[in-house]
Parts: structure tokens; C-alpha cells; sequence
């Protein structure tokens, strides 16, 4: 039998066959909980046969099953670690064509390797190694920690990571390296990487590596790509003529419109959560440790490593259907001297959905809150219900969400509410179509039909992460003023007035009373008021870390009188224990007071790095 008829037979088969291997994921599905792995044996959908069959379905047609989070406000459906079957290339090695590639190509890929200068002066190392012992174990990032004592008012590391030097703050710094091992890498970015991305390109590893993404300039034999999703309508596969990219992509659009255009897909949405400090560390997390080029932490998170903040991703996948090519029984290539290149690879599998990739910049704004955040941590990556639930629950502390979309309705960047993050991430999820669905994942096999595999590390770097101290000798509330700008309305001369600080705490720690004042503030006036509160004891700055401030303004007007403020600011002065000073102003704008309403509470909250924020009332 030669291979197209190996392929043609195999998905016939595995047709006849999908309703049983459907009911045995279903008994399955009712012994998992949360947090473990989902291991369903290959012989679990094999049909006894003489001919090998296919045993490997796509997400979308595997009935694969997820624990959702119980007693949790935070909706989300998580899948981690999923191991399936043997895929259509496990079912090709058995098969004569593979020990005929065996025994002329198996030398000829050599455990390539490449190291990415990042720009941030990290680095990281992949090797690519071909059958490795860690395949088919999905992967597994290691992180190696040495972790130092804790300090205060630290340095730069000179690694991307930096500290703002206040004292009020207890430090820690670690000595990490981050390691991967994985043979299923994923896609990060659809403009740079996910258009070279189809099954059937052929890659040397130097131009995978660099991001180049030539193929070797040599006339191609026929290609079948094939799929074997139980809902396509019609043929499975398309038989490509002269296999570039162009055509295999047009091969591509053929397979997508075959399938439902107007179906719900009950795929499970895999989610996790990776905390990183550099470029490389998070390079080697969102690609599975296939590739650097074109990554930037800076540019996901906008701004360099503050060691006052934390940086977490949020991974959310959705994966709808898998498409497959393997070697055409006269090989890739009409010259088959062109397979014996060095280092050639070939993507074998690519499953397509849909991802998001949510990079969020969180304030530590308490040690309680630093401590919680590092309670999520397991190994380099966070539990992903923990991590969202925390992200939900501070949610106020996050400074900025820089997201990406790959696949969907949306490709590229996106905007979500930090305040509904997880809800408006699977509002974008349910999008999700066979058409509009992008490479996620992806598989590289070298011209022998043997599965590579990578296993990479960053070189060590400096992870410093720094939380309030509670009992630190923090800057010391010394003044607090209040400016008004009037609006076209403002206070009468016979109207006083009072001022009323309170810390995150509630206790009264400024006053201000206007009992005897005759003057008026003029209409569409600047700089009114100008009064200083007097400091009640010794506040820290610490004491307004936590929860909302509040600054209260009352009236006490002669008869009727409406006070417009088209603006009013507080400024705190805090004197740190060398004498420097800190100007903390924080505004609100359009209050009005009357004899109807004569007083407000104007909340406000800390962030590191930012200061006071007003909040809405």
C-alpha cells in the first residue's frame, strides 16, 4: 500500500470508529477533577485490526473535558496538560516509508541549537533534539531558584529589574534561570510567525531559528493535507499539486470551508497564568521554548520591570480542529538529495483555534497582597484558578492590559476591561469559528519522520520583587492642603466650611474648620481656599496603602447656597526620615454642595510608583 492510500485508509477508518472513541472520552470525562491530568491510552480508541487505524482526534472532535472552577466568582474552564492519543505521524512510523526515511535520513538532523540575545540583554538557549525523552509528556517549564534574604532600599540588578531605592519597602532578590522541555510549541504572534506556520513547511533549523522562514528554493512532489475532525462535510483532505505556501493555504481555506459555518464548537478554553521578569523568561513561557524572535517584554508590557509591581500573562487557548502532512511517498522534495540538508525540519501537525495573550502590569500595594500573589506560585507557572481569581479581586491594582488576539474575529491587538477581564475574554473566545480560526500550536518532525523536540533555558538573571513594608520607618504625613477652582456658582462669604482627613483605615488623621471665615470665593475663580489641615499624631504613608482614603468636605450655609467646584485638589506632603519630601496631589472634579446636600466623602487610593488616585463618586 503506498502512503496516499496509507492516509486515505486510515481516516476511513477512523470515521467507522469516531462514535466509540467519543462514548469512551465521555466515561472518562466523569472521573476528573480539578487539577489533574487527563491521560486517555492509546488502546482506549483502537479497534482491533490487522490495519493500523488512526487514534488521535483533534480538540474540537475529542470530547476533551475540563474542570471548571467551583465555588469561585471567576467563570472560567481550565485545561491543563492534556495528553492524547497516538497522532496520525505515531501511525506513520509504522509503516514501510518510515523505515525507508529511517535508513536514509536519520543522521541527518544534529541537534541544532541557538541562542537569542533579547533586548534586554537576556538570553536564551534552545536546543532542538530529535525522539527525546520528554516526548509525548506535553511540557513542563522548570524554574530553578536561589533565593537571597530580604533587603531594603535596593539597587538595580542591571537585569531588567529595578527598584525605586524608598525605604518603606522589604525586597527580595532570587537568582533564577527558567528551563522548558516540550515538543508542542505554540504560536505568540500572528504577524511575525503564525502566516509561516501550515503543516508541510519545510524549515532549515538556522532559518526557523532567525525567523526568516526561507524554505529551501527546490521543486516539491504532491502533499496531502489532511484533517480527521469528525464535523468537516466532504472530502478530508486536499491533494496540493506544487506544495508552497500559497497553494498548502489555499489547501487550508478548501479544508475550513467544509466545516459548519454556523456551529456552536464546544471546545474547552485552556488557560494559564506565567508570571515574567525579561524577555527571555517570558519568551521561553508563551512559545513552549520553540522560538524567541521578535520578543519583548518591554513591548508586551509596556514599560521595563519595576520591582514594585508584578507582571502576569494570561494564556486562554481555544483549539477547534488539527490538520496534518506527512512525508508523500516519493518525499518532500523531487530532488532527494535536497532532504539530506542538514538540520531540515518539517511542521507535521498544526492544531488552529483561537488565543489570547493578556499581559497585565500589577501595583503591590500591600505586603498581605505580595504574599497573596506569591501564594499562586507553583514551579514557574501560577494555578491558574488561584492566578485569575486574584487578578479579579485586584483588579483595581492593574495599571495597564496589553492583549493580543491570534485567531478569532479580532487578530491583533484588542482591548479588554480590567474590571471584567476573564468575562470579556471568553466573550471573545465564543467567537471562535472553523473560519476564522488561526494556527495555535504546531509540531516539528526532521526528514527522517522523527519527532523534535526543545529543550531550552535562559542564562540566570536577578529577580527582584519588593512589597510595603508594614513595619518599616515609612514617610510621615508633615502637611495636607486643599485647593478650589471654582465653578460659575460658588461659596457665599457667610458659608463655612470643614475638611476631613481619614487613612485606609478610617481614623481621622486632618482637620480643617472654617467657622468664622466672611469671605466669599468669586465665580469662575482660580486657587480658593488655600487651607491647611492640621496633622492629627504622626500618619505614615503606609497607613493609606491599603483600601480607600477619604477626604470630606461639609457646608454650613446662612439660609440657601450652591458651591461649585469645578475642581478641588488635596495635596499630601509626606517627610521621609532624611528630610526629603514627597508632593502627593490628588483631584476631583465637578463637586457641588448645597443646603440639600452639604457634605461628600471623596475616596482616593495609593499605587506604587503613580501615587494618589481619585476615585469616582
Amino acid at each position: 500500500m503506498d502512503n496516499d492510500s496509507f492516509v486515505k485508509n486510515k481516516i476511513k477508518i477512523m470515521k467507522k470508529v469516531i462514535f466509540c472513541c467519543s462514548f469512551s472520552g465521555i466515561l472518562l470525562s466523569f472521573g476528573i477533577v480539578q487539577g489533574q491530568y487527563i491521560y486517555r491510552p492509546s488502546t482506549s480508541n483502537a479497534k482491533t485490526s490487522n490495519t493500523p487505524v488512526y487514534q488521535y482526534k483533534p480538540a474540537a472532535s475529542q470530547g476533551k473535558t475540563a474542570a471548571t472552577v467551583s465555588n469561585s466568582p471567576v467563570r472560567a474552564v481550565i485545561t491543563k496538560n492534556v495528553l492524547f492519543p497516538s497522532t496520525a505521524w505515531e501511525e506513520f512510523r509504522s509503516t514501510p516509508l518510515y523505515q525507508q526515511r529511517q535508513a536514509t535520513f536519520a543522521n541527518a538532523f544534529q541537534n541544532p541549537s541557538h541562542v537569542y540575545t533579547m533586548d534586554d540583554g537576556t538570553k536564551l538557549t534552545i536546543n532542538f533534539i530529535k525522539n527525546p525523552s520528554f516526548g509525548g509528556m506535553g511540557t513542563k517549564i522548570i524554574t530553578n531558584s536561589t533565593s537571597g534574604v530580604p533587603v531594603h532600599g535596593s539597587t538595580s540588578s542591571g537585569q531588567g529589574s529595578t527598584s525605586s531605592g524608598q525605604s518603606g519597602w522589604r525586597c527580595t532578590t532570587n537568582y533564577v534561570t527558567i528551563s522548558a522541555n516540550s515538543t508542542n510549541f505554540n504560536v505568540a504572534d500572528y504577524i511575525l510567525q503564525a502566516r509561516h506556520i501550515y503543516p508541510g513547511a519545510v524549515y532549515s533549523f538556522e532559518n526557523y531559528a532567525n525567523g526568516s522562514f526561507v524554505t529551501p528554493a527546490a521543486a516539491r512532489n504532491p502533499l496531502k493535507i489532511f484533517t480527521t475532525d469528525r464535523n468537516i462535510q466532504g472530502d478530508d483532505y486536499v491533494l496540493v499539486d506544487n506544495p508552497d505556501e500559497q497553494s498548502i493555504y489555499n489547501a487550508i481555506s478548501q479544508l475550513s470551508s467544509r466545516f459548519p459555518t454556523n456551529y456552536s464548537i464546544n471546545a474547552a478554553t485552556d488557560y494559564s497564568v506565567y508570571e515574567s521578569d525579561n524577555s527571555a523568561d517570558m519568551a521561553i513561557k508563551i512559545t513552549a521554548g520553540g522560538s524567541a524572535y521578535g520578543f519583548s517584554f518591554k513591548g508586551s508590557f509596556g514599560s521595563t520591570k519595576n520591582s514594585h509591581q508584578r507582571y502576569l500573562t494570561i494564556d486562554a487557548k481555544k483549539i477547534l480542529f488539527t490538520l496534518n502532512a506527512i512525508p508523500p511517498q516519493n518525499g518532500y522534495y523531487k530532488d532527494p538529495s535536497v532532504e539530506s540538508t542538514p538540520n531540515l525540519m518539517v511542521i507535521g501537525t498544526v492544531s488552529y483555534g483561537i488565543r489570547i495573550l493578556a499581559n497585565l502590569t500589577i501595583n503591590i500595594s500591600s505586603d498581605s497582597m505580595g504574599a497573596s500573589f506569591d501564594a499562586t506560585y507553583n514551579s514557574g507557572i501560577y494555578n491558574a484558578n488561584m492566578a485569575l481569581n486574584f487578578v479579579q479581586k485586584n483588579a483595581s491594582n492593574i495599571t495597564s492590559v496589553n492583549a493580543y488576539e491570534i485567531g478569532g474575529p479580532n487578530v491583533g491587538p484588542i482591548q479588554l476591561d480590567p474590571n471584567n477581564l476573564i468575562n470579556s475574554i471568553n466573550s471573545i473566545l465564543a467567537g471562535a469559528t472553523y473560519q476564522n480560526a488561526q494556527p495555535i500550536d504546531y509540531q516539528l518532525y526532521d526528514m527522517a519522520g522523527d519527532v523534535i523536540g526543545s529543550s531550552s533555558s535562559t542564562d540566570q538573571f536577578i529577580e527582584q520583587n519588593c512589597t510595603p513594608d508594614p513595619n518599616a520607618n515609612t514617610p510621615v504625613l508633615t502637611q495636607a492642603t486643599v485647593r478650589v477652582d471654582c465653578g460659575g456658582d460658588c461659596k457665599d462669604h457667610d458659608t463655612h466650611y470643614e475638611y476631613d482627613l481619614y487613612n485606609s483605615a478610617g481614623q481621622l488623621v486632618g482637620s480643617f474648620r472654617n467657622n468664622n471665615n466672611n469671605t466669599a470665593w468669586a465665580d469662575n475663580s482660580m486657587n480658593q481656599s488655600g487651607d491647611h489641615l492640621a496633622i492629627m499624631g504622626s500618619p505614615k504613608l503606609s497607613d493609606f496603602y491599603n483600601g480607600t482614603p477619604t477626604f470630606r468636605m461639609t457646608i454650613y450655609p446662612n439660609g440657601h447656597d450652591n458651591v461649585e467646584m469645578a475642581k478641588i485638589t488635596l495635596t499630601l506632603i509626606f517627610t521621609s526620615p532624611d528630610g526629603s519630601t514627597i508632593n502627593y496631589p490628588v483631584s476631583w472634579g465637578n463637586v457641588t454642595l448645597s443646603q440639600d446636600g452639604p457634605s461628600i466623602n471623596l475616596l482616593f487610593n495609593y499605587n506604587t510608583g503613580t501615587g494618589f488616585q481619585a476615585q469616582n463618586y
